[in-house]
Protein backbone atom coordinates (compact mmCIF):
# COMPACT_ATOMS: atom_id res chain seq x y z
CA UNK A 1 0.00 0.00 0.00
CA UNK A 2 1.01 3.72 -0.87
CA UNK A 3 2.42 6.03 1.78
CA UNK A 4 -0.49 8.35 2.99
CA UNK A 5 -0.97 11.85 1.73
CA UNK A 6 -2.40 14.79 3.35
CA UNK A 7 -3.69 17.99 2.43
CA UNK A 8 -6.13 20.65 2.70
CA UNK A 9 -8.34 21.32 -0.04
CA UNK A 10 -11.74 23.38 -0.53
CA UNK A 11 -15.01 21.27 -1.85
CA UNK A 12 -16.19 21.89 -5.16
CA UNK A 13 -19.03 21.99 -6.80
CA UNK A 14 -19.73 20.35 -10.09
CA UNK A 15 -22.92 20.59 -11.94
CA UNK A 16 -26.26 21.37 -10.54
CA UNK A 17 -25.26 18.84 -7.14
CA UNK A 18 -22.07 16.89 -7.86
CA UNK A 19 -19.73 17.55 -4.70
CA UNK A 20 -16.10 16.76 -5.58
CA UNK A 21 -12.62 17.27 -4.70
CA UNK A 22 -9.38 17.47 -6.91
CA UNK A 23 -6.48 16.18 -5.23
CA UNK A 24 -3.58 19.09 -5.30
CA UNK A 25 -0.96 16.56 -6.47
CA UNK A 26 -0.20 14.48 -9.66
CA UNK A 27 -1.92 11.28 -9.01
CA UNK A 28 -0.08 9.20 -11.58
CA UNK A 29 3.27 10.45 -10.00
CA UNK A 30 2.32 9.69 -6.86
CA UNK A 31 0.56 6.38 -6.57
CA UNK A 32 1.82 5.48 -10.03
CA UNK A 33 -1.38 4.71 -11.62
CA UNK A 34 -3.19 6.02 -14.77
CA UNK A 35 -7.01 6.17 -14.90
CA UNK A 36 -9.14 5.39 -12.35
CA UNK A 37 -7.19 4.73 -8.94
CA UNK A 38 -8.78 3.04 -6.11
CA UNK A 39 -7.79 5.29 -2.88
CA UNK A 40 -9.33 5.02 1.19
CA UNK A 41 -8.20 7.93 3.83
CA UNK A 42 -10.01 10.49 6.04
CA UNK A 43 -11.69 13.11 5.19
CA UNK A 44 -12.01 15.40 8.02
CA UNK A 45 -11.49 12.19 10.21
CA UNK A 46 -14.62 10.21 8.59
CA UNK A 47 -13.50 7.33 6.78
CA UNK A 48 -13.87 6.49 3.17
CA UNK A 49 -13.09 4.30 0.59
CA UNK A 50 -13.69 5.32 -2.85
CA UNK A 51 -11.90 6.19 -6.60
CA UNK A 52 -10.44 9.00 -8.01
CA UNK A 53 -11.32 9.70 -11.71
CA UNK A 54 -9.45 11.26 -14.59
CA UNK A 55 -9.95 14.61 -16.08
CA UNK A 56 -8.05 14.14 -18.93
CA UNK A 57 -6.09 17.09 -18.43
CA UNK A 58 -3.97 14.89 -16.27
CA UNK A 59 -5.76 15.36 -13.14
CA UNK A 60 -7.81 13.76 -10.74
CA UNK A 61 -11.32 14.12 -8.80
CA UNK A 62 -13.13 12.21 -6.21
CA UNK A 63 -17.15 12.45 -5.88
CA UNK A 64 -18.30 13.87 -2.17
CA UNK A 65 -21.19 11.96 -1.62
CA UNK A 66 -24.32 13.62 0.20
CA UNK A 67 -23.89 10.59 2.90
CA UNK A 68 -20.29 12.33 3.38
CA UNK A 69 -21.31 15.38 3.17
CA UNK A 70 -23.54 15.01 6.02
CA UNK A 71 -20.88 13.05 7.91
CA UNK A 72 -18.47 15.60 8.15
CA UNK A 73 -21.48 18.46 7.94
CA UNK A 74 -19.65 19.88 4.93
CA UNK A 75 -20.81 21.37 1.50
CA UNK A 76 -19.16 22.65 -1.68
CA UNK A 77 -17.01 26.10 -0.70
CA UNK A 78 -15.75 24.85 2.73
CA UNK A 79 -12.23 23.25 3.31
CA UNK A 80 -11.72 19.84 4.47
CA UNK A 81 -8.48 18.01 5.74
CA UNK A 82 -7.61 14.79 3.93
CA UNK A 83 -5.51 11.99 4.52
CA UNK A 84 -5.47 9.39 1.29
CA UNK A 85 -3.69 6.32 0.38
CA UNK A 86 -4.00 4.05 -2.36
CA UNK A 87 -6.38 1.16 -1.76
CA UNK A 88 -4.90 -2.05 -2.80
CA UNK A 89 -6.91 -3.84 -0.59
CA UNK A 90 -10.00 -6.13 -3.02
CA UNK A 91 -13.17 -5.07 -2.53
CA UNK A 92 -15.97 -7.79 -1.32
CA UNK A 93 -19.90 -7.67 -1.20
CA UNK A 94 -21.68 -9.63 1.61
CA UNK A 95 -24.31 -11.68 -0.38
CA UNK A 96 -27.13 -12.45 1.72
CA UNK A 97 -28.03 -16.05 2.07
CA UNK A 98 -31.31 -15.86 0.68
CA UNK A 99 -30.45 -13.83 -1.83
CA UNK A 100 -26.86 -16.38 -2.55
CA UNK A 101 -29.43 -19.80 -2.57
CA UNK A 102 -31.33 -18.04 -5.54
CA UNK A 103 -28.23 -17.21 -7.36
CA UNK A 104 -27.30 -20.71 -6.89
CA UNK A 105 -30.22 -22.18 -8.18
CA UNK A 106 -29.98 -20.27 -11.47
CA UNK A 107 -26.74 -21.08 -12.82
CA UNK A 108 -26.20 -18.45 -15.36
CA UNK A 109 -27.38 -15.73 -12.95
CA UNK A 110 -25.17 -16.58 -10.44
CA UNK A 111 -22.02 -16.65 -13.36
CA UNK A 112 -23.40 -12.98 -14.49
CA UNK A 113 -23.74 -11.75 -10.69
CA UNK A 114 -19.78 -13.05 -10.33
CA UNK A 115 -18.44 -10.76 -12.97
CA UNK A 116 -20.27 -7.67 -12.10
CA UNK A 117 -18.41 -4.89 -10.63
CA UNK A 118 -18.30 -4.47 -7.45
CA UNK A 119 -20.20 -1.82 -7.17
CA UNK A 120 -22.90 -3.39 -9.30
CA UNK A 121 -23.08 -6.56 -7.07
CA UNK A 122 -23.23 -3.46 -4.21
CA UNK A 123 -26.52 -2.22 -5.52
CA UNK A 124 -28.22 -5.34 -6.19
CA UNK A 125 -27.86 -6.39 -2.34
CA UNK A 126 -28.65 -2.79 -0.97
CA UNK A 127 -31.69 -2.63 -3.09
CA UNK A 128 -32.61 -6.65 -1.84
CA UNK A 129 -31.81 -5.44 2.11
CA UNK A 130 -33.87 -2.54 2.04
CA UNK A 131 -36.70 -4.17 1.55
CA UNK A 132 -38.79 -3.63 4.90
CA UNK A 133 -41.65 -6.49 4.57
CA UNK A 134 -40.27 -10.21 3.39
CA UNK A 135 -42.52 -10.34 0.94
CA UNK A 136 -40.75 -7.18 -1.13
CA UNK A 137 -37.53 -8.80 -0.16
CA UNK A 138 -38.49 -12.65 -1.71
CA UNK A 139 -39.86 -10.72 -5.15
CA UNK A 140 -36.53 -8.30 -5.36
CA UNK A 141 -34.49 -11.60 -5.15
CA UNK A 142 -36.64 -13.11 -8.01
CA UNK A 143 -36.21 -9.71 -10.03
CA UNK A 144 -32.97 -9.18 -9.13
CA UNK A 145 -31.92 -13.03 -10.52
CA UNK A 146 -34.03 -12.54 -13.49
CA UNK A 147 -32.68 -9.12 -14.27
CA UNK A 148 -28.99 -10.65 -13.89
CA UNK A 149 -29.53 -13.69 -15.93
CA UNK A 150 -31.06 -11.16 -18.57
CA UNK A 151 -27.35 -9.22 -18.16
CA UNK A 152 -29.43 -5.84 -16.88
CA UNK A 153 -27.57 -3.91 -14.07
CA UNK A 154 -29.57 -2.63 -11.30
CA UNK A 155 -28.67 1.00 -11.92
Amino acid sequence: MSQPVEFEITLERTGVTATVLKPPFNVQAVFGAKGGVLVRGTIDGVPFRTQLFPIGDGTHYMVVNREMKAQIKKDAGDTVRVVMQMDTEPRTVEVPDDFAAALAENADAEAKFNTLSVSHRREYVKWIEEAKKSETRARRITQAVEMIAAGEKRK
